[in-house]
């Protein structure tokens, strides 16, 4: 277990966020990376593609491009490292295992299933030239967000925590064990509007505890700047 889960909520390091405020750290995560649903909307679709045996190069390339963008500041660098050893064939044959690895799981599989999936689809995304952990974790919480949450250098550190894949892995584990604490608990999920949680959800409420996001800046014209996950 990477996260500490209590009756009352969640423990990161020093920090603690009850299960009644896990929805207003959502919104403040949403603010602040206002792209995360149409990450979502790109890899929802990516995934039915490579599960078809349909997706390409052409389809994960627009998507890798997005994920690196909403992870902020280190998102080009990581990008172009991508662009500099990029082979289409690799990339597509890597990214179709992975989705793959995860189409075994649902967030109701029991946890050691879920942490067996997790570790193989991570394993095939780092194989890519220029993905290590935290952004093949990016990559996966867009393709899967029900299972797969974030696995970086913040939550690493808070956590205490390597990044390496197996913490991911038992990580998006513990997301999913919180989402159906805040479900149990009838937490109304701003992202869904309903009970229904996620581990990405969870994971972006633990980002934004961590980061001490409570309320996204506004500019001049009035909407929220773009900061990025990082």
């Amino acid at each position: 277990m990477v996260l500490q889960i209590t009756p009352e909520g969640v423990v990161l390091g020093a920090k603690f966020l009850a299960y009644e405020n896990f929805p207003a750290k959502v919104l403040s995560h949403l603010r602040h990376c206002p792209s995360t649903p149409r990450c979502e909307e790109l890899g929802s679709r990516l995934n039915t593609l490579l599960l078809e045996g349909t997706g390409t190069d052409q389809h994960i390339c627009p998507f890798i491009r997005e994920v690196c963008e909403w992870g902020g500041k280190t998102g080009n660098r990581v990008r172009g490292t991508i662009q500099k050893g990029y082979n289409g064939v690799s990339i597509t044959t890597h990214f179709t295992a992975a989705s793959k690895a995860l189409s075994v799981v649902r967030i109701d599989s029991p946890p050691d299933v879920l942490e067996g999936g997790l570790t193989r689809a991570i394993h095939e995304i780092t194989e890519i030239y220029g993905l290590s952990t935290s952004y093949a974790s990016k990559m996966l919480r867009f393709l899967r967000p029900d299972v797969a949450g974030v696995f970086d250098s913040v939550i690493s550190g808070i956590t205490g925590c390597d990044c390496n894949e197996i913490n991911f892995a038992r990580c998006s584990v513990d997301c999913t064990m919180v989402a159906h604490r805040l479900t149990a608990a009838g937490v109304v999920n701003p992202r869904t509007d309903s009970l229904l949680w996620r581990a990405g959800d969870v994971d972006q409420a633990l980002f934004a505890l961590c980061q001490g996001w409570s309320q996204g800046r506004r500019s001049e014209s009035g909407t929220f700047d773009h900061h990025g996950r990082i």
